[in-house]
């Protein structure tokens, strides 16, 4: 294993390792391997992975990029499982490099944007300046999609206990054109519906009472249908069925 792990040429390859030598280390194996042994390598990957990652995910295409974010999360967990120190400084200042990337994949600044929240190393506000960042005006509708999808990817739980990111994550849906619209649909319906149904609900039900920071309307600037229709797209994106009366 070491001297494999010394001649793997990708960083990808290693990330792949990450998660099974982590369950070996907590849990043993089959073949009973020395547990000196299997950590000293696991202590090699570490490092050679932290030192690589941020160049690995340069110039990533986007079937790429969406692998990489899978890689990047199981090496966060698989840190985690035997409370590797890289997890707590070295890994997060890899991160900030990644989400920091101008020229980088919308999945993977945002996924690394989400590591570094779920983590703590990054306080609900400078994740929210992170996200709005990603989604200002001039950011091309693919792009920010992308940022979402990363941040988002595999569980809506952050939207649903931060309202300032909802408001953010929402305006931006707001602004874009209807041909912007149209072209992020399918992934924007892709991200939210990868969320477990009852946090597609509960979601649902947070846009539908207006559990986001707006500003405040009078009653007779309201268009009920406008209201009705943007509720029906709220549904499709989240993935639930359509309802008789339009709301959710």
């Amino acid at each position: 294993l070491g001297r494999r792990a010394a001649d793997a040429p990708a960083v990808s390859e290693l990330m792949d390792a990450a998660g099974p030598l982590a369950d070996a280390l907590r849990y043993g194996d089959a073949r009973s391997t020395d547990a000196a042994a299997l950590r000293a390598v696991f202590d090699e990957m570490a490092v050679r992975v932290v030192a690589g990652l941020d160049r690995a995910v340069v110039g990533l295409d986007d079937e790429s990029a969406r692998a990489m974010i899978e890689r990047m999360s199981a090496v966060q967990a698989a840190l985690s499982v035997v409370d590797h120190p890289a997890r707590r400084r070295a890994l997060p200042a890899v991160l900030a490099i990644i989400a920091d990337q101008r020229r980088g994949h919308g999945l993977v600044r945002g996924r690394a944007t989400r590591l570094l929240h779920d983590t703590g190393t990054w306080e609900p506000a400078e994740v929210e300046r992170r996200l709005a960042r990603a989604l200002t005006p001039g950011t091309p509708a693919a792009t920010g999609a992308a940022f979402v999808e990363g941040f988002l990817a595999g569980s809506g739980t952050v939207l649903l206990h931060d309202a300032a990111l909802r408001t953010v994550v929402d305006g931006w849906i707001g602004s874009l054109t209807p041909d912007a619209f149209t072209d992020v649909v399918a992934l924007l319906r892709r991200t939210f519906g990868a969320f477990e149904p009852v946090e597609r609900r509960q979601l649902g039900v947070l846009v539908a009472t207006g559990a986001v920071d707006r500003r405040p309307v009078a009653d007779d600037e309201l268009d009920e249908d406008r209201v009705l229709a943007g509720l029906a797209t709220v549904r499709a994106l989240l993935g639930l069925a359509p309802s008789a009366d339009g709301l959710l």
